[in-house]
């Protein structure tokens, strides 16, 4: 599969609000950044998805970029309360996505 597959995988999981089929996209020793959260294990960012976990929505993808072993995507989440952009890195690894920073 190639590595833009296996980062849109995470993205539509996500907003599926699938965290069991979003989590067999992660690496076990995951780093996770975003706005709101920071956790350098798979197991932690599953944790606090299962404490506050992603509504189900529509997604629409903008944009994707592939170079060697990182993927940007460029997303629309399509929320009841308006519409969310966001910019998600990926770097990954043979065991899935190693590192992932959010941005929106």
């Amino acid at each position: 599969m190639a590595e833009s597959e296996r980062a849109l995988e995470y993205v539509r999981a996500f907003a599926a609000g699938d965290i069991e089929r979003l989590g067999s996209t992660l690496a076990a020793d995951l780093r996770f950044t975003g706005p709101h959260l920071s956790v350098d294990s798979r197991e932690a960012y599953l944790d606090a998805l299962r404490a506050d976990p992603p509504k189900p929505c529509d997604v629409v993808i903008v944009n994707v970029t592939e170079a060697e072993d990182q993927v940007v995507v460029f997303y629309e989440l399509l929320k009841s309360g308006g519409t969310a952009t966001l910019a998600q890195w990926f770097k990954l690894g043979a065991e899935g996505i190693q590192e992932t920073q959010l941005v929106f």
